[in-house]
Parts: C-alpha cells; structure tokens; sequence
C-alpha cells in the first residue's frame, strides 16, 4: 500500500507558491463576496483594532491544508506501523475498538511523524550556557521530550493504554500555551478513524516485510514511504 508520494514532478518550493497564489486569489474574490468561510472570517477577524494582512492570512490557510494533510496523513502510516509491529494489540483493538483513543494516543508518543516544532527566537536567547541570537531558527524537539523518563516510566516502551493512568504527562507532540497545534483535535479524529476502518476488516492486517527494512521519507513529516501488507493468513 503506498501511504503517500513523497516526491513530484515539481519540487515542493513551486507547488506552496501556487497553492498561495490560488489562497490570494480566494482572498479576493470573498473581499468582493464575503460568505460563511473560514477565509473570510479570517481577513474580517479584528483584535484591539488589527486586522491579518493578506500574507498572514494566506500564510494561515496553507499551514492548514499542508500541515493537516502531510502529518495526518504521515502519522497513520507511523501509528498502523506501530500497530502492527505488536499484533497482540491490533487483537485487543478487534475486541475492544474502545481503546482505540488511548492507543493512537500512545503510537503518536511511541512514533510520532512530527518530532520537532520549529520557532523563531524574536529577541536573544540565553539558556543553560548556549546563546541564540534573534531571528535564529530553532527546533523544540518533542520527540525527545515524549520519551523523556521524568515525564514517562519506560518510555522506550509501547504500552497502549499509558495515558488512561492518571498522572501521566500530556503528550508533547502538539505544542503548548498560545502556539498549541490548531490541528490537534482533527489529527488525533483522523488517525483515530483510520485505525477504526482497519479494524473493520474481516481478517487482521500484518506485515509482509520486516519493519526494519521498509523506506522512510519526510515531506513536512517523516514516516514510512509504504507499508507492505496483508489481510489475513
């Protein structure tokens, strides 16, 4: 099953300038003939007498459609893999498909297809020795910290009902405080279901090459280019 084409015929640079020249053309046109959508209310939003400009708001409407697509898409190839890899799981999920919001939960910690959150420091940085100038680029990587041991007992370990416990720490993959992932509710009901509709399958799915073999690849996220699968048998 190819889970996504990692590489077109043009190169990503091209194809995000179209999409955000086909967004400046929506733009517009609601300008002319507002309607119940989210561009327009996004260029109508005001708060303490700002407005978005147009860059920003169609800078907006392309995170939305990229990120949602890419990660989404990126994170039910790592949460299938993961799934699979521990049939005894899978199993559990046929029998119980209540599970399967702590599960996700779990594979998206376990192997999550965004392990880091690039920021822009908007003014010098110092921290434990290191110095960041302004305007560095920098990358939070949440990957190390969902598998931090302060925050989670064996985390190398993949225990599908981790975040049923109740001091177990939230999971880091979505962000934090005022730049929390808009996304987060979606992708987690995205994965969710496409975990629900394999387990509607007559027979359980299973690999038919070794995990440790299979290509990766990264367009926004990084997961498996395809994974080789079976029903049944």
């Amino acid at each position: 099953v190819r889970i996504h084409g990692a590489r077109g015929d043009r190169c990503g640079d091209q194809s995000i300038e179209e999409l955000l020249a086909f967004t400046r053309s929506l733009l517009d046109a609601r300008r002319a003939d507002p309607r119940d959508d989210l561009i327009t209310r996004l260029f109508q939003a005001k708060v303490d007498g700002e407005r978005l400009t147009d860059a920003e708001v169609a800078d907006m409407v392309v995170n939305i459609v990229v990120g949602a697509h890419d990660t989404s898409t990126g994170q039910i190839a790592c949460t299938l893999l993961t799934l699979l890899e521990h049939p005894e799981m899978l199993a559990d999920l046929r029998a119980d498909p209540a599970l399967v919001p702590l599960a996700v939960e779990e594979t998206m910690r376990y192997v999550s297809s965004i392990g880091a959150i690039p920021r822009v420091a908007i003014e010098a940085v110092d921290h434990e020795g290191l110095h960041f100038d302004a305007g560095v680029l920098l990358f939070l990587c949440t990957d190390t910290a969902n598998h931090d041991p302060i925050g989670y007992s064996e985390p190398g370990r993949f225990l599908p009902t981790r975040f049923d416990a109740d001091e177990v720490h939230r999971l880091m993959t979505f962000g934090a405080g005022p730049h929390y992932c808009l996304g987060a509710a979606f992708a987690r009901m995205v994965v969710q279901e496409a975990v629900t509709a394999v387990l509607r399958l007559p027979e359980p799915l299973r690999l038919t090459e070794p995990a440790a073999g299979l290509p990766w690849t990264t367009v926004l996220a990084t997961y498996p280019a395809q994974l080789p699968i079976s029903c049944g048998g």
